[in-house]
């Protein structure tokens, strides 16, 4: 068996979610596509495929083969590539996670990259969700953190965006504005999930004086950072903390 080639087949399959397609992409006969799979299940000695007349799907050990397949077959494309070529210009795949509330800013740093680095495939995933950049296989993370990630993880500090405590006056007018951290609990809040801020507010006043509110107990909803200023002005109904000239 020709493992390379049956991994290269499997993950086309996998990422086409079927035989035909991928048999097409290929350019072979779907009996080749059908023997490599069997082939490679046979190997391996467990079933990689769920497949019935109508669906293909990944088992959990088909999952994690898929990710091996994928970084094997890139780090061969490139070493290939770069001694044919004779250069040392970047090339592959690059896997990049990033908050949404970041996804205006990035189009066009992809696009700039992309100009820079026409042999590099980008693939970028939005989300307010927390990033395993490990177990996810993913390259880069942009976050909003106010710790360093754990699991051995290289961190660098790209900006920083201090937040504003806001309030719509449509929600002014039925309640009195707070004076004091200590006023903010009683308050209905929206804050960003999957954030820090979803939880403890730092505050610091004109004169730099910190002070921590425990928002929790006036938590009424958990958004995305966009949905959350949204939310503030269009339902008048809520105080949420919203990044320094966005809200």
């Amino acid at each position: 068996m020709n493992q390379i080639q049956a991994m290269r087949v499997f993950t086309r399959v996998a990422e086409t979610q079927s035989f035909r397609r991928a048999a097409q992409q290929l350019n072979v006969s779907n009996a080749l596509v059908t023997r490599s799979i069997a082939t490679l299940e046979a190997h391996l000695n467990t079933r990689l495929i769920n497949r019935t007349t109508r669906n293909v799907s990944l088992t959990e050990a088909g999952y994690v083969y898929l990710q091996g397949c994928r970084r094997l077959l890139e780090e061969l494309d490139f070493i290939e590539a770069t001694v044919v070529n004779g250069d040392d210009e970047p090339r592959g795949t690059l896997r990049v996670a990033a908050s949404a509330s970041l996804g205006d800013e990035l189009i066009g740093l992809a696009e700039g990259f992309r100009q820079r680095h026409t042999r590099i495939r980008l693939h970028v995933t939005l989300g307010d969700q927390a990033v395993d950049a490990l177990g996810d296989s993913y390259d880069v993370g942009l976050v909003q953190a106010t710790v360093a990630p754990g699991n051995g993880l290289s961190c660098q500090v790209l900006s920083s965006c201090a937040s504003l405590i806001v309030a719509s006056p449509a929600y002014l007018l039925e309640h009195a504005a707070p004076q004091a951290p200590n006023d903010l609990p009683a308050l209905s809040l929206l804050a960003q999930s999957h954030s820090d801020r979803s939880r403890l507010w730092h505050l610091r006043d004109a004169h730099g004086t910190e002070s921590v509110s425990d928002a929790r107990a006036g938590l009424r909803g958990q958004q995305r950072a966009d949905a959350t200023r949204r939310g503030c002005r269009r339902h008048g109904h809520r105080v949420a903390a919203a990044a320094r000239g966005r809200a």
